[in-house]
């Protein structure tokens, strides 16, 4: 643990990664993802989803339902698994393979890992978020 922050009635904790700090709710996620083998999202609808950004960037690899944003955080086979909302025996094989296979287990792991500490930072994200605006205010 890096650093103890205020943030909300002083209820939260910074887990460091590198120079990059994640703030994890008092509630314990962050700490119930180390010891996960692995997370599964199975949402019908979904946005960006804090929860598989927390386990990718946290090394636990993934299952999620081909939902929303979480098309845009999971490369299938490459930083984790999508699977249909609504299918059981889609979500069977994703779950066979990913327990399965340990050594691809490891590697979408440390791949979705890497996405996340690199792209959904909050820099990137204010980032990403100033060329939005800049282009709104443009087109008007």
């Amino acid at each position: 643990m890096k650093a103890l922050v205020d943030v909300e009635q002083r209820s939260a904790r910074a887990v460091a990664f590198g120079d990059k700090d994640l703030v994890v709710d008092n509630d314990g996620r962050g700490c119930v993802h180390r010891f996960a083998t692995i997370a599964a999202l199975p949402s019908r609808i979904e946005g960006l989803s804090q929860a598989l950004l927390e386990a990718m960037s946290l090394g636990v690899p993934v299952i999620a339902s081909a939902a929303g944003g979480n098309t845009e955080l999971v490369y299938p086979g490459e930083t984790g698994l999508l699977v249909p909302p609504l299918d059981p025996a889609a979500w069977t094989r994703a779950l066979d393979r990913m327990l399965g296979d340990d050594a691809f287990r490891a590697r979408v792991a440390r791949a979705g890992q890497m996405l996340a500490r690199s792209e959904f930072t909050m820099s990137r994200t204010a980032d990403r978020t100033e060329v939005v605006y800049r282009e709104a205010i443009a087109s008007r």
